[in-house]
């Protein structure tokens, strides 16, 4: 039987040229996952912010292609909820984005993507706050919470899921959320393996346990 190959792109950051190289470089893949921040980067302006819009429109819906939530999209994509601001978030690239995106666009997006035994997400899942008291962090645990977070974010009101840790300037003693987790404040959970973006660095880092394996592939887009 053919093993399935699943393409993982990681914050693009407007690096449009750079997603389709990898699409193009692996034809074959069965499914493609995005983990997210494919908008704001260092001395970016509204034609960056429209040129990635623009490429997302054409890709969105394509069928096995799949799209995770980062903090820097979700304040393009809710914008009136303020419990999401993000650095590089600007009201010009707003309007730049929302002549490309609608609604129904945004709608594809997701806080995380289960292939092949890994749970895929922007900046991960952490056990401070997806363990159920009684239940520890299953499945359900992890689909209900993220399902929340999300109407949370349209509902304009705070979700600790999708806010800042300690590690990322947020409140003392907080881990960050799914969309904001350091690299530093994961540690296997006990059947959970997971691959994620976020926190960059020049290689691919790894930390695993007996049952659970852990990447984070955020290379700056290299």
């Amino acid at each position: 039987m053919k093993p399935r190959i699943s393409l993982i792109i990681p914050d693009l950051h407007n690096k449009v040229d750079f997603a389709q190289r990898c699409i193009n470089a692996v034809p074959d893949a069965d499914e493609v996952i995005f983990l997210g921040d494919f908008f704001d980067d260092y001395f970016d302006d509204p034609v960056d912010a429209m040129r990635m819009a623009k490429y997302l429109k054409t890709i969105l819906h394509k069928p096995n292609y799949h799209f995770c939530w980062g903090n820097h999209d979700l304040p393009y994509g809710f914008p009136t909820n303020n419990h999401l601001s993000c650095p590089g978030f600007t009201e010009d690239k707003l309007k730049a984005i929302r002549n490309f995106l609608s609604p129904a666009d945004w709608s594809v997006f997701k806080l995380v993507h289960k292939t092949q035994g890994f749970y895929l997400s922007h900046a991960g899942i952490v056990e401070k706050l997806f363990s159920h008291p009684m239940k520890g962090v299953t499945h359900k645990v992890i689909m209900d919470e993220c399902k929340k977070a999300l109407q949370q974010a349209r509902d304009g009101v705070f979700s600790h899921i999708l806010s800042t840790g300690e590690s990322r300037g947020g409140s003392k003693g907080w881990a960050g959320g799914i969309t904001w987790a350091d690299w530093s404040e994961l540690t296997p959970i006990k059947g959970i393996s997971q691959i994620l973006g976020h926190t960059p660095n020049r290689e691919v880092r790894e930390n695993h346990s007996v049952s659970s394996k852990n990447f984070c592939i955020d290379c700056n887009g290299t």
